[in-house]
């Protein structure tokens, strides 16, 4: 199967930024660095401005300061001219938590959430089986406080640390959500957790069909996917059902190693940079050949939309559920100093695209059937079947393929 080079776009499983797709760990060297001969005049007036501000704050400014904070605020800004939520510097301590995030283990609420483009935080969507899953928050819901203070998108970073905390401690979250055209506002105190997150569950249903769901993409996950689907087709499966709802993204090589075991040979992906150039990742011919139905909602993400996107293009499953998130662009991480001692910056710095050429990004994928998941469900998966009619449809809809 050939590769996106040897990058991993990867979506932190945090209460954390953005709704997916990172490459970790590139090299700074790709780009030259520009000669301090070539400077333009725009960059001669940037300093020039910059030394007046700052000796202008050291000789009149009123209250005390430290000077590495403005170096900060310089960094920060910078990216923040942009106008791009998924566009941002780290400081050193940012920038390890980041790397921390990775793990997939944590003590938060277990949320995933990003900066909207109204400038709100969003939630991309819950993390199965966590302290917020279980508090009733939905993908899309808009956290606007956090133990009473209140948080803006461009606050990400704040938000984020104001809800990790110690085990067994609480924290309340202000939530807004749309019902029916209006905003109503409530109340979640949530108790936090060690959140582990259980990349794949499996389960047998009746009728010989197999459930798998996959809650996220791990360095494990596609291992631990290909030796559940063999333990189902040793119990019987003859077709499959694969949810993908909630589901916020994760590490790109893992999604396409999952897309290789169920598509024969066909594109995965398309990814397309500010150049303009193109890079496919395809997969082989070898694969799982029983049918599918695969399941999305709006927590549906990043890595999660490109798995959906292949099976759907390359008529391999039948969709069913709600319009996913819409996350169709790709950021890459850069470290600064040795391993990000020094801190690090996100940016924006390509597109991806569907087999078909279909751009996701800001209007999601909607699935080929439309289900509505209903506002007062409880659960969604096979142990609250009878409240999730997306599940209902996508078993009925695999028992005629």
């Amino acid at each position: 199967m050939k590769k996106l080079g040897k990058t991993i776009l990867l979506l932190l499983l945090l209460v954390a930024v953005g709704g997916g797709g990172f490459i970790l760990g590139h090299n700074m060297e790709t780009e030259p660095v520009q000669k301090a001969s070539e400077a333009t005049d725009a960059d001669e007036r940037i300093m020039k401005n910059l030394d007046l501000y700052r000796k202008t704050i050291k000789s009149d400014y009123l209250f005390s300061y430290k000077p590495e904070d403005l170096e900060t605020g310089i960094y920060k800004g910078l990216f923040w001219g942009l106008k791009d939520p998924y566009s941002e510097y780290y400081t050193p301590e940012e920038y390890q938590r980041l790397v921390e995030d990775t793990s997939g283990k944590f003590a938060g609420v277990g949320l995933v959430i990003t900066a909207g483009e109204d400038n709100l935080i969003t939630v991309v969507s819950p993390i199965a089986n966590t302290p917020a899953a279980r508090a009733g928050i939905k993908a899309g819901d808009k956290i606007i406080e956090v133990d009473g203070v209140t948080y803006t998108g461009q606050d990400l970073q704040e938000a984020t640390d104001k809800m990790r905390g110690d085990p067994q401690t609480p924290v309340e979250l202000t939530v807004q959500r749309v019902i029916q055209g209006k905003t109503q506002t409530s109340h979640a105190r949530i108790i936090r957790e060690m959140i582990k997150v259980d990349t794949v569950i499996s389960k047998m249903l009746p009728d010989d069909i197999g459930y798998l769901q996959l809650t996220s993409f791990d360095e494990e996950t596609a291992t631990d996917f290909e030796k559940a689907w063999k333990e189902l087709e040793k119990q019987g499966a003859k077709r499959f059902v694969l949810d993908l709802r909630n589901n916020p993204g994760g590490l790109l090589d893992t999604c396409e190693d999952i897309a290789d075991l169920l598509l024969g040979k066909a594109t995965i992906v398309t990814t397309v940079n500010n150049k303009g150039q193109e890079e496919k990742s395809e997969s082989d011919e070898k694969h799982f050949t029983e049918p599918i139905t695969v399941l999305a909602n709006g927590g549906s993400a990043s890595a999660s939309e490109i798995l959906l996107g292949a099976l759907r293009d390359n008529k391999r499953a039948k969709s069913i559920g709600e319009t996913t998130f819409g996350k169709g662009i790709v950021q890459q991480i850069y470290p600064l100093g040795d391993n990000g001692k020094d801190g690090g910056f996100k940016l924006t710095m390509a597109e991806y695209l569907t087999p078909n050429g279909e751009k996701i990004h800001g209007k999601g994928i909607t699935p080929d059937i439309v289900v509505k998941a209903p506002d007062n469900a409880k659960g969604i998966g096979p142990d609250f079947l009878e409240e999730d009619p997306q599940l209902k449809r996508a078993i009925e809809e695999v028992k005629g393929l």
